[in-house]
């Protein structure tokens, strides 16, 4: 192999080299696109789909409207939210006694798509675990099953309040039921990213090393 047909195979080289560096880096940008769009989706799935203030410590019928449902596996989860110190998992469900009514989700067009019901031995109490935050939640034991919809309609009817909640501050948050999986597409997308471009800037310093030597030597 002559001089001339080194130089030409080493330059082909480096052109796939460099080549091979440039989709690197533009697949790595497409993964750190598409992780960024998965955050952002994993983020909006967190809020709530409804905020609904209640008073289970007397009878009565409270209605709100959710928002647009997507299609979600694991469906939904309902939660009450009380303003309170309380602590102990034990007497906050002591809070509860007594309570008792339905909460049904209907769709659009009136047709009950779940009902649950509300009472103590269905509601699992725990705090938030910040000192900080006087807050509790009591979580339903039944979870509405998947299905996409807009306009759906939540309605809580207390017929036996819950007589421990007189004075505190209550909501019902609807919020979709997630498990941690959601973000393992976004763990994976990253991983992807971060390795097609580390690959990518390797290669390309490969490419440049030889020049930089040459210019070092030229000096």
């Amino acid at each position: 192999m002559n001089a001339k047909t080194k130089r030409n195979v080493v330059l082909c080289v480096r052109v796939c080299l460099a080549g091979a560096g440039v989709a690197l880096l533009v697949f790595g940008g497409i993964c750190f696109k598409g992780a960024y769009e998965i955050h952002r989706e994993v983020g909006d799935m967190k809020k709530p789909l409804l905020e609904m203030a209640v008073d289970l410590s007397r009878v009565g019928t409270y209605s709100g409207v959710l928002a647009p449902v997507e299609a979600y596996f694991h469906g939904m989860r309902l939660h009450i939210e009380i303003e309170t110190a309380e602590r102990d998992d034990e007497q906050l469900a002591e809070l509860f006694e007594g309570v008792g009514g339905t909460a049904t989700i209907t769709d659009g067009e009136g047709t009950v798509i779940c009902g649950l019901t509300v009472a103590e031995d269905r509601l699992v109490c725990y705090p938030v675990r910040l000192e900080s935050d006087a807050r509790a939640w009591a979580t339903f034991l039944e979870r509405v099953p998947e299905y996409a919809g807009e306009g759906s309609v939540l309605m809580v009817a207390i017929d036996r309040p819950a007589e421990g909640l007189a004075g505190v501050n209550q909501k019902v948050i609807v919020r979709y039921d997630l498990c941690g999986l959601e973000s393992l597409g976004l763990l994976i997308v990253s991983v992807l990213g971060v390795a097609a471009a580390a690959a990518g800037v390797t290669l390309g310093a490969l490419v440049a090393a030889p020049f930089v030597r040459r210019k070092r030597t030229d000096r």
